[in-house]
């Protein structure tokens, strides 16, 4: 509870809502506390303490948490406590799995598109014991990630969601150039990204 920093989401959503064309729908608030200790939290906004070396750390995996709707990975709920053994059903969690990675497959279940992959945040995306406090019993993508490791990388499956989570809240497509033919389901498509930048006065 030391570590857990929350914020009045009613103030938060108020003072929100005085960024011009800003709505529930397409923003993501943080809070940084005015403090040096450790800690932040992931719950409807994300917060983390704005005066601590790894704040810049911590930040990213509450927005995790908060926009991206990722779990964590840590297999422990005490710091050096190891976790007890996982004995729920599947897990809801995207990044969490009791499936083997040839049942991964079969099934085109949770990261099966990612199997045998490099890991962005080092190492293999496979089958890794450990997740959702518990040291045994339940397997994550990653030996390493954002969601368990400061320091390291979102990897490819959490990547995936935080995608998905932010396009959700932006019109990434404002704009197309209209084909005169259909393609057909046996066609590749490749797609070229055209990025504009738009600077607004105050």
């Amino acid at each position: 509870m030391q570590r857990l920093l929350t914020v009045d989401s009613r103030k938060a959503g108020a003072l929100a809502d005085l960024v011009p064309g800003t709505n529930r729908a397409n923003r993501q608030i943080v809070a940084l506390a005015h403090s040096s200790t450790y800690g932040g939290a992931g719950g409807s906004y994300a917060t983390a303490s704005g005066g601590n070396a790894l704040s810049s750390l911590i930040t990213p995996h509450e927005i995790g948490h908060s926009l991206g709707g990722l779990q964590d990975e840590y297999d422990y709920y005490a710091r050096g406590v190891p976790g007890e053994t996982y004995e729920g059903p599947e897990p809801s969690s995207v990044h969490h799995t009791l499936l083997t990675e040839r049942q991964m497959r079969e099934q085109r279940a949770k990261w099966w598109r990612w199997l045998g992959e490099p890991s962005e945040s080092g190492g293999v995306i496979g089958r890794h014991e450990g997740g959702m406090y518990s040291t045994k019993g339940v397997w994550r993508p990653s030996r390493h990630s954002l969601m368990k490791t400061l320091g390291y990388a979102f990897d490819q499956v959490e990547r995936e969601v935080m995608v998905r989570a932010i396009s959700a809240k932006v019109n990434l497509v404002q704009d197309h150039t209209p084909n005169a033919a259909p393609i057909g389901a046996d066609r590749t498509v490749w797609w070229t990204p055209c990025i504009r930048w738009a600077a607004r006065s105050p």
